[in-house]
């Protein structure tokens, strides 16, 4: 397994491990709307992430597994320097 920060070249993939899992997800949250499941709005998803990364805001990761395939999401938000604390969200494939 490897853990990288988010790239626009991981869009496809990206699109795919969201399709894929999108119900399995949906037992936990709430569904995110039927045009998430595009490639346009998944590269305007990874733009504005990549925005807040930035900007020192967001840290979008991916953990992809031997196969190179994305098998979970992690996304720490809400980063506080000075308090030194954060909020961890994460999505794991049902697989």
């Amino acid at each position: 397994m490897k853990i990288t920060i988010l790239k626009p070249s991981d869009k496809n993939a990206l699109l795919a491990f969201e399709y894929q899992n999108k119900v399995w997800f949906e037992q936990e949250v709430g569904p995110r709307p039927e045009s998430f499941h595009q490639l346009s709005a998944t590269e305007k998803h990874i733009s504005s992430l990549l925005k807040q990364h930035r900007e020192g805001k967001y840290l979008p990761l991916i953990v992809k597994n031997s196969s190179n395939n994305i098998i979970a999401r992690v996304n720490i938000s809400e980063i506080d320097k000075e308090k030194g604390c954060a909020d961890i969200g994460y999505r794991v494939a049902k697989d």
